[in-house]
């Protein structure tokens, strides 16, 4: 059907804003804090302070007067807070970690004298930065510690230099009905944190793993964001009249879009966490998913059940429906859109995918080959590839520009849901029914590895993997 070219694609939905370098000063000393691009990387111990107590507002963490104490501040990448380490001089021993915030407030994660070994240096540090000792790195004077030794091998030090540095290359979010959300460490399979909070099954995430933050939506019809580095909630938006199965956000446009049970769409400022404007009943059932453009005030959605067997483009600023998508035989479960290049790839009960011009309406390919409903698409379009996910089990691989199919591959045991897609990493990411997480090798149609925790199905997901250097 076609829609006119009243639609300009806008700038895609995942674009960042570049960070700007902040300062904080942290007991008059000045640290430059560099942007996130990882959960902690390339810190350096710096700054030595001898008053402990201005840098540590709970009583708790005051170490004696007495102690000749040099302090160490941590460089996190993290515009919201440093990690303390507090080491004697002479000994070299660890005495007091903790996370100082900006504000000056101080919350205690390791309150141990005497580290006897680095490993159990980077067991306490582990605590602060939420990840796991493999992934720290320790140096002293450009030299990488061994695990084995001890902090009193390194020496007596009066200008003891640090540096803790570690690299997560790939990420990934799930959400389930065991009502958490898990941050897990793709390279080692290791769940850094669960996130807790929700008071019913979570429905939908959408990760900026860049900048340190995530938004979950739950059946408990709230939206929660989260910070990703300290597992701290930091905000409950309330507003949907039922659960909310559907999320995105354009964290450049500082806006977020979210799609409720009852078939409602409600635009958000991240910011203050309030609502905008909402589009009720943009469709008659619930939301399954939802495509954001905040540069152009645009979004893709599409709902479950019914009659409607289309998907809409909405203005968001006019509050009107541009175009309906139609052509499947069945309700549309899930779309990808790319918005720069102007297209979008819809997945259906009838089991089939169709690829359509976002500006005409027409519809480009239809791609045939699932045995049931197809729950999940990915796709990278520059590359012309997809993947898709179904309720027969399997997940497939595509080739856009003839339609054919790639790659079959099997391995969960229930209904596969969600898929998350990196094509020059050559891998995929999929959610299931039987409460568990694979990453596959799409070149070799296998997989690598699979993600055990939740207790209940995992309905969606979310990934970030490091780009490559050129």
């Amino acid at each position: 059907m076609g829609c006119g070219s009243s639609s300009t694609p806008g700038k895609t939905a995942d674009s960042v804003v570049p960070s700007v370098v902040n300062t904080t000063t942290v007991a008059s000393t000045e640290v430059a804090v560099d942007p996130p691009e990882t959960l902690a990387r390339a810190a350096t111990l710096t700054a030595t302070q001898r008053s402990v107590p201005e840098l540590v507002a709970d009583p708790i963490n005051v170490l004696p007067e007495e102690q000749d104490i040099e302090t160490h501040v941590v460089k996190m990448a993290t515009q919201e807070e440093e990690v303390v380490v507090a080491v004697e001089e002479e000994k070299v021993k660890l005495i007091d970690v903790s996370i100082v915030k900006v504000t000056g407030e101080s919350v205690t994660l390791v309150k141990e004298v005497g580290a006897k070994s680095v490993l159990s240096l980077k067991d306490q540090l582990s605590l602060v930065v939420g990840a796991v000792a493999p992934q720290i790195r320790l140096f002293h004077e450009g030299a990488e510690l061994n695990d084995e030794w001890t902090l009193e091998s390194c020496g007596p030090s009066t200008s003891l230099f640090l540096q803790l540095d570690i690299e997560l290359s790939a990420i990934a979010l799930s959400g389930s009905s065991d009502r958490t959300l898990r941050l897990w460490d793709l390279v080692s399979g290791t769940c850094l944190r669960t996130f807790e909070g929700h008071a019913q099954q979570v429905l939908s995430l959408a990760l900026a793993w860049p900048e340190g933050r995530a938004l979950s939506g739950a059946g408990d019809k709230t939206l929660k964001l989260w910070n990703l580095n300290t597992g701290q909630c930091l905000g409950t938006w309330e507003g949907h009249a039922e659960g909310v199965s559907a999320v995105d956000w354009d964290w450049a446009a500082g806006n977020a879009l979210s799609g409720d049970e009852a078939g409602s769409l409600k635009l958000w400022e991240i910011a203050s966490g309030s609502c905008i404007k909402t589009l009720w009943h943009a469709h008659r059932q619930t939301i399954g998913q939802v495509s954001f453009n905040g540069a152009a005030e645009q979004a893709i959605s599409c709902a479950e059940g019914g009659s409607e067997n289309s998907f809409k483009l909405w203005d968001l600023a006019l509050k009107e429906c541009l175009c309906v998508f139609s052509g499947h035989i069945l309700w549309v479960y899930a779309i990808a859109c790319d918005w720069e290049h102007g297209q979008v790839l819809s997945g259906s009960v009838d089991g089939r995918l169709k690829l359509w011009d976002l500006t005409t309406g027409d519809c480009l390919h239809t791609l045939s080959g699932h045995r049931k409903d197809v729950r999940g698409v990915a796709c990278d379009f520059v590359a012309a590839r997809a993947v898709s996910t179904s309720d027969d089990k399997s997940l497939k691989s595509w080739d856009l520009d003839s339609g054919s199919c790639l790659c079959t591959m099997v391995g969960h045991a229930k209904d596969v849901r969600s898929v998350v897609l990196n094509w020059d990493a050559g891998q995929a990411l999929t959610s299931s029914s039987d409460k568990t997480l694979k990453l596959w090798d799409l070149a070799k149609g296998k997989c690598l590895r699979t993600f055990h925790g939740h207790s209940k199905e995992i309905n969606c997901a979310a990934a970030f993997w490091k780009p490559k250097k050129k």
